[in-house]
């Protein structure tokens, strides 16, 4: 297992792609917020923590889940299709090692690096020009947090899809479908037939979790602002908690049943 977890974090390093997909990830919230700024004649020093996330954190990590999964069928599925897989057992490597070495790369590379790179415009507006009014730190932060956890979900899923297809074209094509139709069934039942549907869907989870709904008008040093309400029921917190653990293990349990048995095809 480690072998092969230490040969695939040395391969995020060589393939283009992944670094490509990466520094997308960081350089998306810069560019966004400069074009936004440009728009309502703001500087980057106005631009704080703050306004960031009510302006376009959503958006710019659903956005950057595209570039997240690439990273992770890339690792998971490279040398599925090349059976390289199968030199690795032969290397004297356990077929649960292999699978294990996998998952663990992907998770790490595509869930918690992915998760820090999204989450670093917070810490980097917020050190330059401060937090800011418009939401109250605590509860965005929080929400940050939590949104690990769909993402961990949707990486799992995704790990499942890539293992199942053989390889990584065919995994970040249904990456792309899976993120598109899942996108489209919760703005139908959010939008249009007013359900909320909640934890059924991993977009649906991140939409809980990320959108600011609400706010109200104050008066802050003498001017009138937009202060979003970011409050999160406890009930929402642990639903997501325990929904997005026990589907992940779900979906992980499948892929390495998948693995095990083509291994042996």
């Amino acid at each position: 297992m480690i072998n092969v977890f230490r040969s695939l974090n040395y391969y995020v390093r060589k393939d283009l792609a992944i670094v490509i997909a990466l520094i997308t990830i960081v350089s998306i919230p810069v560019v966004a917020m400069a074009f936004m700024g440009s728009l309502d004649g703001l500087s980057f020093s106005d631009m704080t923590g703050a306004t960031y996330y009510t302006w376009m954190n959503s958006d710019v990590t659903l956005i950057s889940l595209v570039a997240a999964l690439l990273v992770v069928t890339r690792l998971v599925g490279s040398d599925l299709s090349d059976k390289s897989v199968n030199y690795e057992i032969l290397g004297g490597n356990k077929r649960i090692a292999a699978f294990l070495g996998r998952i663990a790369a992907g998770l790490l590379w595509g869930g918690m690096i992915c998760w820090i790179l999204i989450s670093l415009p917070l810490g980097y507006f917020s050190l330059m020009n401060g937090w800011g009014i418009s939401v109250d730190m605590k509860w965005a932060l929080l929400r940050q947090a939590l949104m690990f956890l769909p993402l961990l979900r949707m990486v799992s899923l995704l790990i499942f899809f890539t293992i199942l297809a053989g390889g990584a074209g065919k995994g970040m094509a249904l990456a792309v479908v899976i993120i598109e139709v899942e996108a489209i069934i919760d703005s139908i039942f959010s939008e249009i037939l007013n359900i909320d549907i909640k934890y059924a869907l991993s977009m649906s989870s991140f939409r809980q979790v990320l959108s600011l709904d609400n706010a109200k008008s104050m008066v802050i040093d003498g001017k009138q602002v937009n202060v979003f309400l970011a409050q999160l029921p406890a009930g929402l917190i642990a639903v997501t908690i325990a929904v997005s653990l026990i589907l992940t293990v779900l979906y992980l349990t499948g892929a390495a049943l998948i693995f095990l048995r083509k291994d042996r095809d």
